[in-house]
């Protein structure tokens, strides 16, 4: 078996999470809200989304070339029709696909 370096840190679960948490905040710390039609955009998922189980939910924000533009998390679905997503400051004309995780954040809306 390879082990890790020994400069490589143990941390807890707890820290761990806190790390993400942080890095999160930074990366959506001057995100602006978007409002999306979802009429012609692909949308990845593993779960059906409706407005009671998407809030949260971290996004890949992708062109229509597959290319990841940004990051976003879901602020409001509304089923089928409209994502309001908040991202860091992109075109969301340019969004031709929504790949939704599984993963959760908790920040300010």
């Amino acid at each position: 078996m390879i082990g890790c370096g020994e400069e490589v840190k143990t941390k807890s679960p707890e820290q761990r999470r806190a790390y993400r948490q942080k890095k999160y905040a930074e990366y959506f710390a001057e995100a602006k809200t978007f409002e999306i039609g979802l009429k012609g955009i692909a949308v990845q998922t593993c779960r059906r989304l409706n407005s009671d189980n998407g809030l949260g939910l971290i996004a890949g924000l992708r062109d229509g070339n597959g290319i990841d533009l940004a990051m976003g998390f879901i602020v409001e679905w509304r089923d089928g029709d409209k994502a309001i997503i908040k991202s860091p400051d992109i075109n969301p004309k340019k969004i031709l696909c929504i790949v939704v995780g599984d993963a959760t954040v908790d920040l300010p809306v």
